[in-house]
């Protein structure tokens, strides 16, 4: 699945210039890290959504971060998704939601 959103968003062999481990962060939950061609940091997280991962992002400012719409659950998911967007664009990290 990461090699495949990373191809749709345009990020093939050309435009990556390495992608780490997988890493677990202090909230439990496991992201993946894509250093950019232009030496910025992608993030993509396949896990059900938690608030402490917001906590996390700020603390590392990645230039953008990739989730799945299925992470996001409940009556209250489309609400979490804009929050989220909201708060992260006033910090210029992009969210990217699919």
């Amino acid at each position: 699945m990461l090699t495949e959103l990373l191809l749709k968003n345009g990020l093939g062999a050309l435009g990556v210039h390495a992608v780490s481990k997988p890493k677990t962060l202090a909230c439990g939950m496991t992201i993946h890290r894509v250093l950019k061609e232009d030496n910025k940091h992608l993030w993509l997280c396949f896990e059900p959504y938690q608030a402490a991962l917001k906590d996390e992002i700020v603390k590392a400012k990645p230039a953008q971060v990739i989730l799945l719409n299925s992470c996001f659950t409940g009556n209250k998911a489309d609400e979490a998704i804009s929050n989220l967007q909201l708060e992260l664009d006033h910090l210029n990290i992009n969210l990217l939601v699919i």
